[in-house]
């Protein structure tokens, strides 16, 4: 059993045995719609794959559609010589649990609009059609934190606060609704205060990695969160190339690869669970999902402060 995560963020570090999908079956970084996984017959990944009966994808709506495809093409080139190969099931016959909630961040497209977004999602791909949709009902990361009926009710109420969240602050279907505007207003003291309520970033206290000691050529670290909490780990300097470059010639540069920061952006906390959260609003949340991704970090209504 394989179990990944859509995108490369800190939820893999929170399953023993976790990777990311590109990782995993080497899916192509810049993947279209004719595109094929990196992974050659009789190898050891390919004996693996056809040995595997159940695959768990998780945060599937920030994968590109043409991913799955991708796979669903390598599977039944792989699985044809095996004797679970199924040539009328997608994925040849393999079962795959995609786990996400649209509610949340779907796929960063690079200069596109809502509608280039909506096209990339899963459920635009022919493979949607052969899915079975199951709604999970119960959030995790509030229940575990009530001793008593109080404390049961506030958390039901919390949850249902988060749900409602998005639709409440959305005005999108409200535009027109001139009774509508007429009975809502955003209030402050001045107007520097007003202009910068436009505009929205998470500040959260977070980091995945101690730092003990610094040196030039490496840094010496301890994990802190995750699942190999107390190892310590050693940071070598590598060459970074960007994957797309607007100019005619590669730029390489030779540095560590980590970000030294107390904070962390929305993307990024997705399948985070923590006590406390801070939101710090100077510019508009923009992206679909993003609001909701923040408001439901938290594991108790008091660890939340805007």
């Amino acid at each position: 059993m394989f179990f990944l995560y859509g995108h490369g963020g800190t939820g893999k570090t929170f399953v023993y045995g976790g990777c990311t999908a590109h990782s995993r079956f080497r899916i192509l970084l810049c993947v279209n719609e004719d595109s094929v996984c990196d992974i050659k017959q009789k190898t050891q990944l390919a004996k693996l794959l056809c040995a595997t009966i159940l695959i768990i994808w998780d945060k599937a709506p920030m994968a590109h559609c043409n991913c799955f495809e991708a796979l669903d093409r390598t599977l039944r080139d792989i699985l044809r010589f095996s004797s679970n190969f199924d040539p009328n099931k997608v994925f040849g016959g393999i079962t795959l649990i995609f786990g996400g909630d649209f509610r949340q961040i779907l796929l960063v497209i690079p200069k596109g609009r809502r509608e280039d977004i909506v096209a990339s999602a899963i459920n635009k791909s022919v493979i949607w059609n052969h899915c079975e949709i199951f709604m999970l009902t119960e959030n995790m990361r509030l229940n575990q934190n009530f001793n008593n009926l109080e404390d049961s009710q506030s958390v039901v109420d919390f949850g249902n606060w988060i749900l409602r969240i998005e639709n409440d602050l959305d005005m999108h279907d409200k535009m027109k609704d001139s009774q509508y505007l007429q009975e809502r207003a955003i209030l402050a003291p001045t107007n520097e205060i007003v202009n910068k309520i436009n505009d929205q970033i998470l500040s959260l206290v977070d980091e995945e990695e101690l730092v003990y000691q610094l040196a030039d050529w490496v840094i010496e670290a301890k994990i802190i969160t995750g699942t190999n909490i107390g190892s310590k780990v050693f940071i070598l300097r590598i060459i970074l190339p960007p994957t797309a470059s607007k100019w005619l010639f590669i730029l390489k540069r030779r540095q560590f690869p980590i970000s030294v920061s107390f904070a962390m952006i929305i993307n990024k906390s997705q399948g985070q669970s923590l006590n406390r959260v801070s939101l710090f609003l100077p510019q508009p949340i923009f992206t679909h999902g993003q609001l909701y991704v923040v408001i439901s970090r938290v594991t108790n209504r008091n660890g939340l402060k805007i």
